[in-house]
């Protein structure tokens, strides 16, 4: 989807905020895709937005316990939850 590739791109341009909205947009128009609820998790913990970043995380790791990135998840999960 045009949505998520345009997030994923503001993402690795240090751009969280930009990407937060397209991704936000990917996961609304295709809700079964697991890239976008990624996306949006890993925007949120670099807004320092901690517990939306949380809940995203979460609900990515329900629908790929074993991808390709859920290890990504599970790292910046358990930075989220030993931050104070």
């Amino acid at each position: 989807d045009v949505r998520h590739r345009h997030g994923n791109v503001f993402y690795n341009h240090r751009q969280p905020r930009r990407a937060l909205t397209d991704f936000g947009s990917a996961a609304y128009m295709a809700p079964k895709a697991s890239g976008p609820v990624l996306g949006a998790g890993l925007s949120y913990a670099a807004l320092g937005q901690k517990q939306p970043a949380v809940q995203w995380l979460e609900r990515y790791l329900q629908m790929e316990p074993s991808g390709e990135l859920a290890d990504r998840a599970r790292q910046e999960l358990q930075r989220l939850k030993t931050q104070p």
